[in-house]
């Protein structure tokens, strides 16, 4: 099957994407589109087109300006233009997702028909770069310059109730969508409808001084994010109110190719890869229901937490009062998830149904992943482990939120040698935006899988290694600032510059003081990020960690490390390996710290690739 195809059926052209799974618009399906387009423009037969997208989605993916790979290639935007000046009415059927690019083609089209579960949006936002088709230019003039800056700004996905509400779509189909297209497609050729260019409409331009307000607003929001994509995007949008249009198109080009080549659109799109990556091809163990044992300080979070993801939760705890108690802080977090307005009290009462308590392992039931919650020094945690090594039987998983001893000390046995993993949230686990899954040498196939399954489950990012990560990186954050800032007076001018490139969280009691420039936050702060990405380099040649995407993650999430610098080991790889190497030798001289020794990664990889992709056991497989 041919990427894009065409049918010509009682005059009506049906262009089909098929390019699975997201009907992307690489450089061929765009050449594909606009020769369909051609054809049905020249046969005098046609008389109206439609554009559908075959498979699950209409058409997402980046909208990415790569015109420099070939002249012969249309770019998105001027395969949009395109679309947009066909004299015949182009009608767009979406279904699934209308993203990015997708979302591009839509507002390039004449007239738009949805069906009621789809989706539009402009997530790359997140990712540092704005459209390139002319989105900032359609949008504004078809539904104003509000509603347009949620929409692009937000990145979220928009409804397409909603869509059709604010006038972005014409309409949501019940039925076929395919029918329905058909049908309006035939009756505007019948009737010789007009085309609707949508770089022609005025609705969205029609209260100028209500457009001034929404882009002043929207300034006034993203002028403390510390983000450029949010910025230049608005300047955009504000454009398509005095500018013409194919100026306004070439604004938005020039912003579009300064933010993908930016520093900051390279750590998010690094950021966005590494987090879409599996980690393990492996099957996981049956997650739920879930068994727990303990509610306590650790236990409670973890059961809410789970609760709150949709979970059936099954807590073990033998001592009938000890059930109770903990069964009560549990509902505790669920009142205070529906003060927050997490919860509803309807909603409450059906999360707390699926929590059942048991004293027995009869009243507990059949389960195949069991989590053990209780304090380190219990003293009970290695036949605790063992029992519960047995209740899963040879197919489950146990997992334990011990910070010592280590997973090797705590296994005493064969089962719990390959079965048994840790969780460590960063921070409790209702509240947590991190887990990381640490595994054994010895560990089973099914072992991380089932503790980043879990992971996925309650919506966390994970990674999966044979140490906590987090710790090495905090531990090296805080050395390195016991050496270079010794007085409160030298904190606080850290803290600042910390502050000043986007760090919330760092272990400096201070507050900030005063604002460094750009040049002396990054003086200030090199230290502690070459001591960072020296920790993650040692983990790396260790096998201890899986990968350098699997440490960033964890800085990222678990540490609040600014995603505009991707991570440490990222920043180091853009700062060149064997620079860090030489400034890390430097920094080891002059405080005669073993903290600064430079690992030998540095000087291996910066010879070799220059990064540190290959480096690192795979601890998920």
């Amino acid at each position: 099957m041919s990427l894009v195809s065409l049918q010509i059926n009682e005059g009506v052209g049906l262009i089909r994407l098929n390019n699975p799974p997201d009907n992307g618009l690489t450089a061929d399906v765009r050449t594909g589109l606009w020769e369909a387009i051609s054809i049905c423009e020249s046969e005098a037969l046609v008389g109206a087109v439609i554009l559908m997208g075959g498979g699950e989605v209409f058409c997402t993916g980046p909208s990415i300006d790569d015109r420099a790979q070939s002249d012969s290639v249309p770019s998105l935007s001027a395969l949009c233009s395109r679309i947009e000046a066909c004299p015949k009415p182009v009608i767009t059927g979406l279904h699934g997702k209308a993203h990015d690019a997708g979302c591009e083609l839509v507002l390039a089209s004449h007239y738009r028909l949805s069906e009621p579960d789809a989706t539009l949006g402009f997530p790359a936002i997140t990712q540092g770069v704005i459209p390139c088709g002319g989105a900032t230019q359609r949008l504004p003039r078809l539904i104003g310059a509000k509603a347009a800056l949620d929409l692009l700004l937000s990145g979220d996905p928009l409804p397409a109730g909603a869509a059709e509400a604010n006038g972005l779509i014409d309409g949501t189909v019940q039925g076929n969508l395919q029918t329905a297209c058909i049908s309006l497609a035939r009756d505007l050729a019948k009737n010789s409808a007009p085309t609707r260019e949508t770089r022609a409409q005025t609705t969205g331009l029609a209260d100028p001084a209500a457009f001034q307000i929404a882009v002043a607003e929207a300034q006034k929001r993203s002028k403390d994010s510390g983000l450029i994509a949010p910025e230049r995007l608005i300047d955009c949008v504000a454009a398509a109110q005095f500018l013409p249009f194919e100026q306004g198109l070439a604004y938005e080009a020039e912003a579009h190719a300064e933010l993908a080549a930016s520093p900051e659109a390279r750590a998010l799109r690094y950021l966005a890869q590494a987090a879409s990556q599996p980690q393990t091809t492996q099957t996981p163990a049956k997650i739920t229901p879930i068994g727990i044992t303990g509610a306590g300080a650790r236990g409670a979070p973890l059961i809410a937490a789970a609760l709150l993801a949709g979970l059936e939760v099954r807590m073990l705890e033998q001592d009938e009062e000890y059930l109770s108690e903990g069964i009560g802080r549990v509902h505790a977090l669920l009142h205070q998830a529906q003060v927050e307005g997490r919860l509803s009290p309807e909603g409450r009462a059906e999360v707390e149904g699926r929590l059942t308590g048991a004293s027995s392992v009869e009243d507990l039931g059949q389960v195949h992943f069991m989590v053990e919650t209780l304090p380190d020094d219990s003293g009970r945690k290695p036949d605790l482990l063992a029992g519960l090594a047995e209740i899963v039987g040879p197919f489950g998983i146990v997992a334990t939120l011990a910070e010592t001893p280590s997973l090797e000390e705590l296994s005493t046995t064969e089962a719990t040698d390959e079965r048994l993993i840790g969780l460590r949230f960063a921070g409790a686990a209702h509240q947590a935006r991190m887990l990381e899954v640490i595994v054994q040498e010895g560990s089973g196939p099914a072992a991380a899988a089932t503790g980043l399954a879990f992971a996925d489950l309650l919506g966390l990012q994970a990674t999966a290694s044979r140490t906590a990560l987090l710790p090495l990186l905090w531990r090296a954050m805080r050395g390195a600032v016991r050496h270079v800032a010794q007085t409160d007076a030298e904190q606080a001018r850290l803290a600042a510059a910390l502050t000043s490139l986007g760090f919330t969280r760092f272990p400096i009691s201070a507050s900030p003081e005063g604002s460094p420039s750009a040049a002396e936050a990054a003086r200030l702060t090199r230290p502690l990020l070459l001591a960072m990405a020296n920790a993650g380099a040692d983990a790396l040649m260790s096998g201890a960690a899986a990968g350098a995407m699997q440490v960033d993650l964890a800085a990222v999430h678990g540490l609040n490390f600014p995603r505009t610098m991707g991570g440490p080991m990222h920043w180091a790889e853009g700062q060149g390996l064997l620079r860090c190497r030489d400034d890390l030798a430097a920094l080891a001289d002059r405080y005669d710290s073993t903290l600064f020794a430079p690992s030998e990664l540095f000087t291996e990889m910066g010879r070799g690739t220059g990064n540190f992709e290959g480096w690192g056991l795979q601890a998920a497989e």
